[in-house]
């Protein structure tokens, strides 16, 4: 059945304080009275009624009361509203009461449904910190109603009777402020937490006849709705010097880097003295020297080693120094002994091969055969070869019966033979991220890469660039992988500058776990924004309003005529209404 509640209200309030006031009160009234009124007419099957409702002056109110006349008109007043019903065929007017028509006489219902009807109405507006005096019901007949206009007494105090049937409901509070006409409070939306302000994020401050909202010291916004400011972007941390500032939830934090350590003043790094506190790695032979955000380690005197390790006595023939240590030569180098390990890095010699020696497994060994080889030959490079006699050294042909360079590009082992047939020279093929200049095999820059295979004898080649994938930037000429939370489209050149990944910004209803964007769980929601390459965050509880319970993680508006307050929470276990 379709209810065509009218819900009409006026206020003679003029000052602006009791309009804001009464405003907010009379859209909360008009609402609660309606689907009182529905309510109960959808339950007993009684056709749409009209009511009318007039607030009183600031200072005018009585006690509320319920009058029927002939079983058909209704009348109840209270200290902040006059309601008045009707459910009859014909109109019934008269001094001080108004009835509106809207149903046959046959559809009307007894005095008890309309009892029942502002037991209702009482208990939904009383929830709402708005008082309303207990309800009587009088039965007059319409000569009664007519003779009553007229003794205003009748509508004086209330009778004893009312009060005391008050006390026994355990009202004693209403019975006491019946008694002495006290006036209903101003509503403190703060308390009742029927605000609007964000969760976690605002402040309610209590006003009269209404409330303000204010972001907490972290958010900017309207107070209904705020969002997390990030003082690190905008400039407004604390952070100085070499201190770095990580952006969280309504707040900042400021960090030091390795060998660094916060300053009592929270916001400045200072160094950290390793040797002092006795925190370093050096050997028990060695001196720890403190430099800023880090330390160094020297081998005493008498003592050998890179300060971590210490020996004692100098380097033996055929070692040199590294870092402080001695180490062995590599294959076809020589050094004498004496190096000082406690002294600066040292280097071996490379063994040059005299005349008629080649180089075999880094040796120098003495050409056979009546074979011969110039002197120079570095013994800590690639194997060489002698000569037969009379034979093309490399890298020379035979042309016409004459030893020929080979052209550029090109190479030939040596022992071609001038008296016999002509010969060739092979063309050099450059080898992975090799390519051809002037007909040499060069290295590609950092940042390119070429296939092998680039003949040296041929024109000029080129590299190409390295152009990284999804979720990958360039540092230092190579692609690599985008931090935990950040993005990056496709196509960084590896070859050029440096580039960086963005930060995964999560939509709304999802928040960070993990450098993860993850939906919020049911019943709890987030706005958009967190940022995903940060700290973890959460998602806020979603608090059911006035007459809502929790079913399966949602606010569901109570059935029927059942109740509920306000402030369940949809993240957790069901809740009902009674």
């Amino acid at each position: 059945m379709s209810s065509q509640m009218r819900v009409s209200f006026s206020s003679p309030y003029n000052d602006d304080t009791g309009r804001r006031r009464r405003r907010m009160q009379d859209n909360r009234l008009e609402a609660e009275i309606a689907e009182a009124v529905d309510e109960l007419l959808a339950e007993k099957g009684a056709s749409p009624i009209n009511v009318a409702v007039t607030l009183n002056s600031a200072d005018d109110y009585s006690v509320a009361r319920l009058h029927q006349v002939d079983s058909q008109y209704y009348y109840v007043q209270t200290e902040t509203l006059t309601v008045k019903m009707a459910m009859t065929g014909s109109e019934y007017t008269e001094t001080g009461y108004d009835a509106f028509s809207s149903a046959g006489k046959d559809q009307s219902k007894s005095g008890s449904n309309f009892w029942e009807l502002f037991e209702k109405v009482e208990t939904k507006l009383a929830r709402r910190s708005v008082t309303l005096f207990y309800l009587y019901q009088q039965t007059l007949t319409l000569e009664d109603m007519r003779t009553t206009e007229k003794k205003e007494e009748q509508f004086g105090e209330p009778s004893g009777e009312a009060v005391a049937a008050m006390e026994r409901r355990g009202q004693e509070e209403e019975a006491r402020k019946l008694r002495g006409g006290v006036l209903s409070q101003d509503i403190d939306e703060c308390t009742l937490s029927i605000d609007d302000c964000r969760n976690n994020r605002a402040t309610c401050t209590d006003t009269d006849g209404s409330f303000t909202c204010a972001c907490n010291v972290g958010f900017t916004g309207s107070g209904v709705a705020c969002s997390n400011i990030n003082e690190c972007n905008t400039g407004a941390h604390t952070c100085t010097g070499n201190a770095t500032c990580t952006n969280t939830w309504g707040s900042f934090t400021c960090g030091c880097g390795t060998g660094l350590q916060l300053a009592g003043d929270g916001v400045t790094c200072e160094d950290i003295d390793e040797c002092g506190t006795n925190v370093h790695d050096c050997h028990s032979d060695a001196t720890c020297t403190n430099v800023t955000a880090s330390f160094t380690c020297a081998c005493n005197s008498g003592f050998s080693g890179n300060g971590t390790v210490c020996t004692v006595g100098a380097c033996a023939a055929n070692e040199y120094v590294s870092s402080n240590a001695c180490v062995a030569c590599p294959a076809g180098t020589t050094n004498a002994a004496g190096d000082d390990p406690a002294g600066a890095d040292t280097t071996c010699d490379a063994t040059l091969c005299a005349v008629d020696e080649y180089v075999s497994g880094n040796a120098c060994v003495a050409c056979t055969g009546g074979q011969t080889n110039v002197a120079g030959d570095d013994a800590s490079g690639a194997d060489t070869t002698c000569d037969a006699a009379g034979t093309c050294p490399a890298n020379e042909y035979v042309s016409s019966n004459a030893c020929v360079a080979c052209p550029a590009g090109t190479t030939n082992a040596a022992g071609d033979d001038p008296t016999g047939a002509d010969t060739t020279c092979d063309a050099t093929l450059c080898a992975v991220n090799e390519y051809v200049s002037s007909n040499v095999c060069t290295a590609c820059a950092a940042g390119t890469t070429n296939a092998a295979g680039d003949d040296a004898s041929g024109a000029d080649t080129s590299c190409t660039a390295t152009l990284c994938a999804v979720n990958e930037y360039v540092s230092s000429n190579v692609c690599t992988a985008c931090a935990a939370g950040t993005t990056n489209a496709a196509g960084d050149d590896a070859s050029g500058a440096d580039t960086t990944c963005d930060a995964t910004l999560c939509a709304a209803n999802e928040y960070v776990s993990l450098n993860v964007c993850t939906a919020c769980p049911a019943g709890t929601t987030n706005a958009a924004g967190d940022d995903a390459s940060g700290i973890d965050t959460t998602c806020d509880p979603t608090i059911c309003g006035v007459d809502e319970y929790v079913s399966s993680n949602v606010c569901t508006p109570c059935p029927g005529a059942t109740t509920n307050p306000a402030g369940d929470d949809a993240s957790g276990a069901d809740t009902s209404c009674t």
